[in-house]
Formats: structure tokens, C-alpha cells, sequence
């Protein structure tokens, strides 16, 4: 006797395809928008609250401060003190820079080149040798502010003559960067020139900057 091969239905086998692609662009869209996990691995010593970059710019407070660091980092170590002091007297969040997604956009440090003044040179003795007027305690020691508002500070070195000259000069390389964070509306705008660094946020904008352990140390906690 002839068996009758029952095959599915076109319209059974269309329903299962559609299904099952829908499965796979549901789980694939659930995977990018989901917010990645926060490390707290790397945390301060004292009692603080980690955050993502994405959620940056969106908690409740009316008024908090964001600070950005790495397990690595020197420098952070550095104001760790003055972090946790604040952390006692105001709204903080830590994000840290371990995780690549917390790093922001990228900040471009040749904007500064205008910034490298020679002030002087290593003379034949090996003796630092300064020009009129200069003298590395004046950038040291400098009470300037950018065009942002932002305090300016100055590192001095020596290094090979940058315009092709055989001898050593000294030079004073201001290392604020100089961030416009008026315009960061979304956290996807958000640049880290580098770690250590506090911004302070009002109703969702930023409004305050501190770059670095010698600005993060010389603000004042009321």
C-alpha cells in the first residue's frame, strides 16, 4: 500500500521563518541597547556610587559632580582624598575608565601645540638657561584662565629644539585642555581629555570642569 508523504503547508513554513528572524532581530536589538555592566572592581576606599556614561547626565539631583578614573592612574591617587571629602558633602558619581565605554570621545592634545613656548635652553654646562623675563617658576606659579574659564596650568621640560635647532630648549607646555562643555547636550558628547576628571552638573548640563590633580586639589569644599 502507498503511504501519502504529508509535507507542511507554504503558509506553515513562511510563519516559522518569520518567527524565528524575528527572534533573532529582537535579541540582537535587546543586546546593543542594553547598558553595560558596572564595574566597581577598581572602587575608592570609601563609600560611592558608580555609574555608566549613558546614565551621566540623567540622574534625579538637581546638582551633582561626575568623576572619571582609572585603578592605574597616578594621579588619581593623588585626590583621592579630596574626592572622598567631597563625596561627604555633595552629590557624586564615579565612573570609571577601566571600562572603554566610560572613556568618552577622544580628546585631541594637538590643539594645544600653539601653547609650547620655549622660555629657554640646556647650555653647554647642562645648566638650565632661561630668556628675558622667563623662568619656569612663572608658568608654575601662573594665575591665568583659558576661554572657557578654566584655570591654566603649565608643565616645563626640555626637549630637542621643535623648529630643527641642534641644542635642548626648555618649554612650557600648558596641559588644560581646553573643552567647550556648554555644548554637551547628550552624554554621547561628552569628552575625557584624561583622568583624573570631575565635571559638575546642573539640571542635566554640564557647568564645571576640573582637570587633573592640581585643579581637582586646589578646589574649595564649602
Amino acid at each position: 500500500m502507498n503511504k501519502k508523504i504529508l509535507y507542511p503547508s507554504f503558509a506553515f513554513c513562511l510563519v516559522i521563518v518569520l518567527i524565528f528572524a524575528f527572534w533573532q532581530i529582537d535579541g540582537k536589538s535587546n543586546m546593543n541597547n542594553s547598558k553595560p555592566s558596572i564595574d566597581t572592581s577598581a572602587n575608592l576606599k570609601g563609600d560611592v556610587k558608580h555609574i555608566g556614561l549613558q546614565d551621566s547626565l540623567t540622574q534625579d539631583e538637581k546638582s551633582y559632580y561626575l568623576y572619571f578614573y582609572k585603578s592605574d592612574c597616578p594621579y588619581c591617587t593623588e585626590v583621592e582624598e579630596k574626592i572622598l571629602q567631597l563625596n561627604e558633602k555633595e552629590t557624586l558619581y564615579v565612573l570609571n575608565c577601566d571600562q572603554e565605554e566610560n572613556r568618552g570621545n577622544r580628546y585631541d592634545w594637538t590643539n594645544l601645540i600653539h601653547d609650547l613656548k620655549a622660555i629657554g635652553f640646556i647650555n653647554d654646562k647642562g645648566e638650565k638657561q632661561f630668556y628675558d623675563q622667563e623662568s619656569e617658576e612663572r608658568y608654575l606659579n601662573i594665575d591665568e584662565l583659558n576661554k572657557y574659564g578654566n584655570k591654566k596650568y603649565y608643565k616645563v621640560d626640555s626637549m630637542t629644539d621643535v623648529d630643527g635647532g641642534d641644542r635642548e630648549v626648555i618649554y612650557a607646555k600648558m596641559i588644560t585642555p581646553e573643552i567647550d562643555y556648554s555644548l554637551v547636550e547628550k552624554w554621547e558628547d561628552i569628552t575625557i581629555a584624561g583622568v583624573p576628571t570631575l565635571l559638575h552638573v546642573t539640571n542635566g548640563r554640564i557647568d564645571k570642569f576640573y582637570f587633573d590633580s592640581p585643579d581637582i586639589n586646589s578646589m574649595e569644599l564649602e
